[in-house]
Order: C-alpha cells, then structure tokens, then sequence
C-alpha cells in the first residue's frame, strides 16, 4: 500500500512538472508574439533591429513549420492504428487499448490544431498590421 501511494505521489508531481513546462512554453510564445509585434513598429527606425525582426519572423515559421509537422504525424499514427484495429485480429482488450491510444491522439492532434491556428492568426495579424503600416507611411 505504502509503495502505491508512493508512485501515485511521483505520477502527480511529474504530471505537475509537465503542466507547469506547458504553461511556460505558452508563457514563451506569448512573449515571442509580443516580441515580435513590438520589432515590427520599431524596426522602421533602426536598421538593426530589421536583422532581429527578420530573425524573430524567421523563427516564428519555424514553429508554424514544426506544428505541421506534428500535426502530420498524427494524422499518419492515426491512420496506422486505424487500418491495424480493421485488419488485424484484436481481443477485445487490444481494441479497447487500441481505442483508447486512438482518442489521446485525437486529443493530441485538436491540441496541435489549435496552437497551430493561434500561431498563423498571429502571424496574419502581424503581417495585416505590417501592410497598414507601410500603407500609411506612403500616403
């Protein structure tokens, strides 16, 4: 009994870390928008946050980039496990853990999905605002 409120005790605290490292990461996005926000009003006046910007705007496709990629993994478990839960022979316990794997990553994908989206309509909101931007200093 001693040695199961033992592990329950270490599961809840990794399950912690792991919340308190997503948060962060949010946390760190949200700045990188900022960030990036904040270089494109000030980048007209000095030349050399232009370089920093187009390195902010840089790394910034390199995460819509990865979350398609990951959001194309899922898809390609999603469809193994689909095609091996109709083709294969399957007790019922290897179904229902087949089902049960098939709805963490469905969950996982509506994640990716959705910071997927957050992150490109922060990229169209930059880019709109940009365009506003440029037009207002040429008139």
């Amino acid at each position: 009994m001693e040695l199961y409120i033992i592990t329950m005790m270490n599961n809840f605290q990794k399950e912690l870390v792991l919340k308190q490292i997503a948060c962060e990461i949010k946390k760190n996005r949200n700045n990188l928008h900022s960030n990036l926000r904040n270089l494109r009003v000030y980048q007209k006046d000095n030349k050399f946050l232009k370089q920093v910007y187009g390195d902010y705007k840089d790394y910034h496709n390199y995460i819509i980039n990865q979350k398609k990629d990951q959001e194309i993994q899922i898809l390609r478990l999603l469809h193994y496990l689909e095609k091996n839960m109709i083709d294969s022979n399957l007790t019922e316990r290897m179904l229902q853990e087949a089902k049960h794997e098939q709805s963490i990553l469905l969950e996982r994908l509506y994640d990716v999905r959705n910071d997927l989206e957050e992150v490109v309509n922060e990229a169209d909101g930059a880019v709109t605002t940009m365009e506003e931007d440029i037009n207002s200093d040429l008139e």
